[in-house]
């Protein structure tokens, strides 16, 4: 993260700068339910007539800032897979945090953030070789294995 507050490289990093970002009224259980439901609510009665989604940056922020006090010395991997929302992936990059990538295709939406290699953990039980190759020649060296036959691949990259 480079200068400034951790909400404020969020919202300049790629993936958000160039989205709709909009700001509700934030609580503690049920006032922060009641938030998100009312933001919810202003969007569709706009007129919205595609999908969409919402989610809390600063409540990102927030469990990114928790996990750095409690486990300084841990860098948090967020594995892709549980959502690939572009957004998601640069305020996560934006404060630093590392990647679980399970697919060449995670590994290069990661990258395209500016993400270093070194930073990233190719995790897939069963690696195809091509994109072994690939993360090999991206500089993604860290990776995890479940069988034998899994480290006789990694071992040919």
């Amino acid at each position: 993260m480079v200068g400034g507050s951790p909400m404020q490289a969020v919202l300049m990093a790629p993936g958000v700068k160039d989205k709709k970002v909009l700001a509700f009224k934030r609580g503690k259980g049920k006032d922060a339910e009641a938030g998100v439901t009312a933001l919810i609510r202003d969007i569709v009665a706009g007129g919205a007539r595609s999908a969409f989604h919402v989610f809390d940056l600063a409540k990102v922020v927030d469990l990114h800032r928790g996990w750095r006090r409690a486990l300084p010395d841990v860098r948090p991997c967020y594995a892709v897979k549980c959502n690939p929302d572009g957004a998601m992936l640069a305020a996560l990059a934006a404060l630093g945090a590392g990647f679980d990538c399970a697919s060449r295709a995670e590994i290069e939406a990661v990258l395209a953030l500016g993400v270093r290699p070194a930073t990233i953990v190719y995790a897939n039980p069963c690696k195809p070789e091509a994109h072994l190759e690939y993360a090999a020649e991206v500089g993604v060296n860290l990776t995890t294995y479940d069988s034998e036959e899994e480290v006789a691949k990694i071992l040919m990259y």
